[in-house]
């Protein structure tokens, strides 16, 4: 039995192909605290049967500044020279690689999204992104980010029928082995990378998370990683990227991202029925060693 939860993209950040893509600048001291920055848009839709089909119309934006943990504790995010959003949540990935500070809107539709954001065609000034620290002022530090025009893979991640499957027939004894298919990264990226997450929405914690390549990927989750009863949604991440020239180590992603919802079944428990054939088969299995035995002995 499968069950649609969402929760707000803050909870599941983007996947850091932003890692395979680092273009380092000439950097003030300040500005080398910061190990990584990136922005990008995303498009997330939830897949509902194994035949691919994808519904909703959910995205959001975010833009992110990573650096080692206490560097800095403010920042915000300025659009187009006119707006100013202060930073509103931790940025951190799933597998600890990275710490830092964003700016995330909640989930949107994607047309007031790329309104409310838009790529380097439709503004002016680039993002600036100013990161503070209350402590240590000294560390204060400004930045630019450009935002290419929309990037996103040619092709949407789905799951196959027999992993659409797996998840949504799932009981908690279970291990669960994904195999995704390969994408084509948006026109003009640098590169790509997929990435793949559980997330248990009943314990608000992740069970597994791992990077893969563009090419396509298998994905193990072990035995005894699953509650029976508890909510879970599984997400694929298609991450196109491009290296951007900043001050500071700095990528732009597009990300397309397909979620699955299910709910973890019981341990099966064999019926009686299934105990006394068993039980059956143990006794022929001790009948024939007992004549094995015999015709050994004679």
């Amino acid at each position: 039995m499968s069950k649609t939860v969402r929760v707000a993209p803050t909870s599941r950040l983007a996947a850091a192909g932003a890692l395979l893509a680092l273009t380092l600048a000439a950097a003030t001291s300040a500005q080398a605290q910061i190990t990584l920055a990136d922005i990008g848009k995303n498009v997330e839709r939830t897949q509902t049967d194994g035949a691919g089909t994808l519904t909703g119309d959910n995205a959001f934006f975010y833009a992110r500044a990573f650096f080692p943990a206490d560097a800095y504790d403010g920042g915000s995010l300025t659009v187009n020279g006119t707006t100013t959003y202060a930073f509103n949540s931790p940025s951190f990935d799933c597998c600890g690689h990275l710490t830092g500070n964003q700016y995330q809107t909640g989930f949107t539709t994607k047309a007031a999204m790329d309104a409310a954001f838009p790529t380097q065609s439709n503004y002016t000034t680039p993002y600036q992104v100013s990161v503070t620290s209350s402590t240590n002022p000294g560390n204060d530090t400004t930045f630019n980010l450009d935002l290419p025009d929309d990037f996103y893979s040619a092709n949407d991640p789905t799951f196959s029928a027999a992993d659409f499957s797996a998840m949504t027939g799932l009981t908690a004894n279970q291990g669960l082995t994904l195999n995704t298919a390969g994408f084509t990264p948006g026109v003009g990226a640098d590169g790509g990378t997929s990435f793949l997450s559980v997330f248990d929405l009943t314990a608000g914690q992740y069970v597994y998370g791992n990077f893969g390549s563009s090419g396509g990927a298998t994905w193990s989750i072990a035995a005894g990683s699953f509650t029976a009863g508890h909510n879970y949604e599984t997400q694929l991440i298609y991450d196109s990227f491009i290296g951007l020239d900043s001050d500071v180590p700095a990528n732009a992603t597009a990300d397309l991202r397909t979620d699955v919802f299910f709910t973890a079944g019981a341990a099966a428990v064999p019926e009686p029925a299934a105990w006394a054939l068993m039980l059956v088969g143990f006794g022929a299995m001790g009948a024939s060693l007992r004549r094995r035995r015999r015709a050994l002995a004679a």
